[in-house]
């Protein structure tokens, strides 16, 4: 049990003797606290009324004769009363020996004990005398305080949420198992660090939570914490100012880490964005179908009305030319009724199944005479392209329309190309690219190097009648009528361009399967291939492409960094040193091309592997002096697969 040894032992080793009593008759009877004289064999010799009252007696008399052996009687265990002889043998006294004691009555009690032995002339125990305290409430305080502390212990450490202790002046008393997970970092480096380690200090809502703190005792809301590599990430976190046992003022912060809700609310964004553009465009349609139709019936009227004058007229009549003018006017006017027909997927089809590279070689001559002299037109055909199935007066408007949206785009001359591609879509790509569809499709691609678009004009590309032309240079029904046909036979439109370097339209027409007697070789799957842990740095100006690219090398096993500047880039490289094993970066970016980029860092890394990548395909690259014999390139959009092998091959080589 607890206790403190005297503190006044005799240098010999025995105790001083003493005969004298310890205490008064009258301290006795009055004191209020439970006064006791025993012999050393475990009888009563005298108690005051507090001790008798205290073990359930009514009188001291009564406890006296009714108690014969002390040890047995009154400790609840008797080792007790054997421990205090042992101690009094030894020492002479012993304080504070905290043990339980029976009642009367049969309930048990805590008391703290203060005995002392008084010996004879030769030095044997003649008595001993000692008072005893209740302290059964005290013991039980200190037994719920243990309780609520092995409490909060437990909650504290087996948090799902990440707990810091702390003091209002930004030190870090302590952290659990989640805050360590959470920061990447022991809970000795997060003392070590204190808040300012946590806390991404550039956030600007840091000053305005320590000041709501402060006025009010608490704050809750949302701040940016930063890891132990230096990445920030989002959290929610509530804090409060309170005092512990001692009076000093104390904080406490609960972050949780908030990163996969952003992502899910900003998925959710975009996958409401893409709603709402696909019921503008379904609206858009069915307005556009309605007034096609109405014109059409307006049209039958003109032109039929202006063919029936123009035959009973003679040539030499002056109303004979004016008959003529309205019947051309309404015949233009046709084709513009066709083209919102065919945007909005209303227009009569006959589909067949066709081998899209035959069907193209057959209408290059004309986009030729198309496109004029000054623009060259390559052609650059899949080996082994899959069977489409759609009606051919479509595919020539698409090719029509995009060739010379291309043609436009130049100011003098340039290069157009026009290729086909086998693709494939998986749910999990489709899941993170708004607008694409699972599954296999032919690709054709028509490509410039012309004057490219901004974001804002590729936001509105496909709406009627919407054109940066100027007058009379376009109807604005042109790319819209491209959008109506694919999304007509199950297909659809993704679009790469930047200002100043060209633009890629690319149209997926769904494989057709029945009969297909291409090369099967051409179909087969391959599995992702696995890093080996290999450091990948990643360059690129979009933040959405650079964010799945770097969630598809970390899910196949690679260290990643990534930047959306060459000078970020460079910066992580210097700070990386010869830790990069092969860089990934866009062709195309404001500030230097990825060619440009390369070569700098080939001066700090000789060895790093490149792999460029971009919005245009493979030909298009080709054709914009980044021809090499070991440039090794991947088109945008990739899948987890396409770039798994990419990744692989750029190490390997």
């Amino acid at each position: 049990m607890p206790h403190s040894r005297p503190s006044d032992k005799n240098p010999t080793g025995q105790p001083p003797l003493k005969k004298e009593p310890l205490i008064s008759t009258e301290a006795l009877m009055n004191a209020p606290v439970g006064i006791f004289t025993s012999s050393p064999g475990g009888r009563i010799m005298s108690v005051n009324q507090t001790l008798a009252s205290m073990l359930g007696y009514e009188t001291p008399r009564e406890l006296i004769e009714s108690i014969t052996d002390i040890g047995q009687e009154i400790y609840a265990n008797p080792g007790d009363r054997e421990y205090l002889k042992k101690v009094l043998g030894e020492y002479g006294e012993i304080q504070n020996l905290q043990c339980q004691w029976g009642s009367r009555t049969g309930g048990v009690f805590w008391v703290s004990m203060h005995a002392k032995a008084s010996r004879n002339e030769k030095g044997k125990i003649d008595f001993i005398q000692g008072f005893a305290t209740d302290i059964t409430e005290r013991k039980q305080a200190e037994e719920a305080l243990r309780e609520s502390e092995a409490t909060y212990r437990a909650l504290f450490e087996n948090s799902l949420d990440a707990i810091f202790l702390t003091v209002p002046d930004g030190r870090v008393l302590a952290a659990n198992k989640a805050a360590c997970e959470m920061m990447g970092m022991t809970e000795s480096e997060i003392i070590a660090g204190g808040r300012d380690g946590v806390v991404d200090e550039t956030d600007p809502r840091l000053s305005e939570a320590l000041k709501q703190r402060a006025l009010n005792g608490n704050f809750k809301g949302e701040l940016n914490f930063k890891r132990k590599d230096g990445t920030r990430f989002p959290v929610e976190i509530s804090t409060g100012i309170y005092q512990d046992r001692l009076g000093n003022e104390r904080t406490c912060i609960i972050a949780r880490d908030i990163t996969e809700r952003r992502q899910a609310e900003a998925e959710h964004e975009s996958l409401q964005q893409q709603l709402l553009q696909s019921q503008k465009m379904e609206s858009v349609g069915r307005l556009a179908g309605g007034i096609a139709h109405e014109f059409n019936n307006m049209l039958s009227i003109i032109n039929g009305y202006a063919e029936m004058m123009a035959d009973v007229l003679s040539p030499t009549e002056p109303m004979y030319d004016n008959a003529r003018k309205i019947g051309d006017a309404g015949k233009r006017s046709a084709v513009i009724i066709r083209k919102l027909l065919a945007f909005a997927r209303k227009q009569a089809i006959t589909p067949e199944v066709m081998n899209l590279n035959d069907s193209i070689s057959s209408m290059l001559k004309m986009l030729e005479k198309t496109i004029g002299e000054n623009i060259d037109l390559f052609w650059k055909p899949e080996k082994n392209a899959w069977l489409i199935k759609m009606d051919f007066s479509q595919l020539d408007q698409i090719l029509i329309n995009l060739v010379v949206n291309a043609r436009d785009a130049f100011y003098e001359g340039g290069e157009v190309i026009i290729e086909t591609k086998n693709v494939e879509f998986d749910k999990e790509y489709c899941g993170g690219h708004p607008g694409f569809v699972p599954g296999q499709y032919v690709m054709l691609a028509v490509s410039d190097n012309g004057c490219g678009m901004s974001k804002e004009v590729q936001s509105h590309l496909f709406e009627p009648f919407f054109t940066t032309k100027e007058m009379g240079r376009g109807t604005g029904l042109g790319l819209p009528t491209v959008y109506g046909i694919a999304k007509q036979n199950n297909g659809f439109v993704n679009v790469y361009s930047e200002p100043g370097e060209g633009t890629s339209f690319k149209v997926y027409f769904l494989r057709h399967k029945e009969g297909d007697a291409v090369d099967s070789s051409a179909d087969e799957e391959k599995s992702p291939v696995k890093g080996n842990g290999e450091t990948i740095l990643i360059l690129e100006d979009e933040e959405e492409v650079l964010g799945i690219a770097r969630l598809m090398l970390e899910k196949l096993g690679y260290k990643v960094l990534t930047a959306e500047t060459p000078n970020k880039a460079m910066a992580l490289a210097e700070a990386h040193l010869n830790q990069i094993d092969l860089l990934i970066t866009d062709i195309v970016m404001p500030e230097m091309n990825g060619r440009d980029f390369a070569n700098q860092l080939k001066e700090l890394y000789p060895d790093v592997k490149i792999l460029f990548m971009s919005g245009y395909t493979d030909n298009v690259i080709a054709h914009h002096n980044m021809e090499s014999e070991d440039l090794l390139f991947i088109e945008k959009p990739f899948t987890l697969k396409d770039i798994s092998l990419k990744v692989r091959e750029a190490l390997l080589s």
